[in-house]
């Protein structure tokens, strides 16, 4: 009725999804203040069908090898003690290296259209963590190593004090990197889109935390993120589907707050609402997909 393309029903058309995952992770306490942890992982995603008579499928296969070491540097004379909670000083530094390899591939691959990609990505990471008093806190930096896109390094923090002892104001910030998912470079909607680039990201977030009661809790969180060539689903009127695109320049603001009660062990309520701002800066219009 608008005038705009669309796919029309197709009452023999079906799809399905599969996924599997395997995991595992072993730890080993070295000694008192060094634990090693090697997290090992297999994912595999699914997605077949048949639109129009037509069929269409992607297959997504991701394997992950995950090394951390946890050393605690410095631990007050009563930590562990309930008292601790919110007078003692402690300290923890983590260090690792991750390694994935993934893979995805469209059933519609074959010789003069290549709809398949594998990377593999090499990543080392670091992350102090500790507790002053009322406050804790944490920092890390990340590099990733990309074999198709290159070398990125992240970089993280966030600080919690509690102000009485049943408020606590927070807040966090960093960067961020992504690549495209190989479902939006060569699947999404149909062939996907190669062109695609990397999504980057600074952000931060401000909150409070309130706690009447050990059975309630009430929280606020106001967030702010700027965006470059972030990776948005978009209806393309001229095809009549959903495409990915890059929007040159983003921001998404917005605040979200949330409640839980225990009424008694093993019954909780609870609600939540999240008010996003998401704005193409370029063009000055809204983001509907986000």
């Amino acid at each position: 009725p608008n005038g705009q393309l669309g796919l029309r029903d197709d009452k023999t058309a079906f799809g399905i999804e599969e996924t599997w995952m395997a995991q595992t992770r072993p730890s080993l306490a070295l000694d008192r203040r060094w634990t090693s942890s090697l997290q090992l992982g297999f994912t595999r995603n699914r997605i077949a069908g048949r639109v129009l008579g037509r069929p269409f499928g992607f297959d997504n296969r991701l394997l992950l090898a995950r090394w951390t070491n946890d050393h605690i540097l410095y631990e007050g004379a009563s930590a562990g003690t309930p008292e601790a909670a919110m007078t003692d000083s402690t300290l923890s530094f983590r260090w690792g290296g991750e390694v994935q390899q993934e893979e995805g591939t469209n059933q519609f691959d074959q010789p003069g259209l290549s709809l398949h990609g594998a990377r593999t990505i090499y990543t080392g990471l670091t992350e102090l963590q500790g507790r002053f008093g009322r406050c804790s806190g944490f920092a890390g930096v990340r590099v990733d190593q990309y074999d198709d896109l290159g070398a990125h390094p992240t970089a993280y923090g966030g600080l919690a004090c509690a102000a009485t002892r049943v408020l606590t104001l927070r807040a966090s910030g960093g960067n961020t990197y992504r690549a495209p998912a190989f479902h939006e470079l060569f699947f999404i909607p149909f062939f996907g889109r190669p062109d695609l680039k990397p999504e980057r990201s600074v952000g931060a977030d401000l909150g409070i935390d309130w706690t009447p009661t050990p059975a309630g809790r009430l929280s606020l969180t106001g967030y702010y993120s700027r965006l470059d060539d972030l990776i948005q689903l978009t209806f393309a009127q001229t095809a009549g589907l959903f495409v990915s695109e890059n929007v040159a320049e983003a921001r998404i603001r917005g605040f979200e707050v949330a409640g839980e009660y225990r009424w008694e062990p093993g019954f909780d309520s609870g609600f939540d609402y999240t008010y996003a701002d998401s704005t193409d800066l370029v063009h000055e219009r809204e983001l509907r997909k986000r």
